[in-house]
């Protein structure tokens, strides 16, 4: 059986009984606040105030995730429940603490509420806005030229064209893939517990890519969904070796004949230049003349109808 998943924020109710006498303040300064398992403020300091039916935390400062904090809550006792108000800032965040691969700084202002019995009951109600400001932010994601890279080489018969040849090829490329979002603010907002972020796009050379991101606030988890689309190199022109480019005198047969020792003539040299590590220039992409063709590979003149390279280091022999 399954271990339970450990509760980030606590599920103990609010017990407001003892502070029906208490009013006042109290202010001081901590080492390390435990926000919740995931979420802590270092070096800090905080204003708490105390009222028989609520407790407010005027004044937040500390340091989180690199960057600095700033915030301010409030709790109140209401008919059925307790409800939060909450306005909090981090700024200059490192987000190499979302991973190693991420990198770039980030400030994040939002301001939330909710009404439950306990901490989680808060959470899982909690509605807000909010926004960040990235600057020259990289995260780990699956950018454009990864998939453009992948593709092309299947193009360029650099890999198999086996599906899972394939399929193993991206996966491999996307672990080490990363997404370059540069400096932008994208807007969230807050609504059951989770976080929504806009949807973020990145457009290159090589493609685009349009990453939407969504927090479970309850289990202070990140999760995305990317769509990606590559460019890829065109492919070589058709030629036509037709009647008008071997010449009247050429018969069908002889055409038919011709295209398939070319096309074995091709497939030769592909498999050799894929052992030497070398590039591959087809045969039957060089324009012909009349009857005699060019093959880059071998350097030489050879017929098209009977494509047997003269050229002594010819893969094809």
């Amino acid at each position: 059986v399954a271990a339970a998943q450990q509760a980030v924020w606590p599920e103990s109710v609010f017990y407001f009984t003892p502070l029906k006498s208490i009013n006042g303040s109290v202010a001081g300064r901590f080492g390390v606040f435990d926000i919740s398992g995931a979420l802590s403020v270092h070096d800090g300091a905080m204003t708490i105030a105390l009222a028989p039916d609520s407790a407010a935390m005027s004044s937040l400062t500390g340091r989180t995730a690199g960057g600095r904090i700033e915030g301010a809550a409030k709790l109140t006792a209401e008919t059925g429940g307790v409800g939060l108000d909450a306005k909090f800032k981090i700024a200059d965040a490192d987000l190499a603490a979302l991973g190693s691969k991420s990198s770039g700084r980030a400030t994040l202002e939002f301001a939330a509420g909710g009404k439950g019995q306990s901490p989680a009951g808060i959470i899982a109600t909690m509605t807000g806005t909010g926004s960040v400001d990235l600057k020259d932010a990289v995260f780990a994601g699956p950018a454009p030229q990864t998939v453009s890279a992948a593709a092309n080489q299947v193009i360029e018969a650099k890999t198999s064209g086996d599906p899972e040849a394939i399929q193993t090829g991206i996966t491999m490329a996307l672990q080490t893939s990363l997404a370059a979002f540069g400096s932008r603010t994208v807007k969230f907002t807050v609504a059951d517990g989770t976080a929504k972020v806009e949807p973020v796009s990145i457009e290159n050379s090589e493609g685009r890519a349009q990453a939407t991101v969504t927090a479970d606030l309850m289990a202070m988890r990140l999760d995305s969904q990317w769509q990606v689309t590559g460019n890829v190199k065109p492919l070589p022109p058709a030629v036509d070796v037709g009647q008008d480019r071997l010449g009247a005198g050429c018969h069908d047969d002889e055409i038919e004949a011709g295209d398939r020792a070319i096309a074995a003539h091709d497939h030769a040299h592909r498999v050799a230049a894929d052992r030497q590590g070398q590039g591959f220039f087809p045969f039957s992409s060089v324009a012909r003349n009349n009857s005699r063709g060019h093959c880059a590979s071998c350097d030489d003149s050879t017929r098209i109808v009977v494509p047997v390279c003269p050229f002594a280091d010819c893969y094809a022999k």
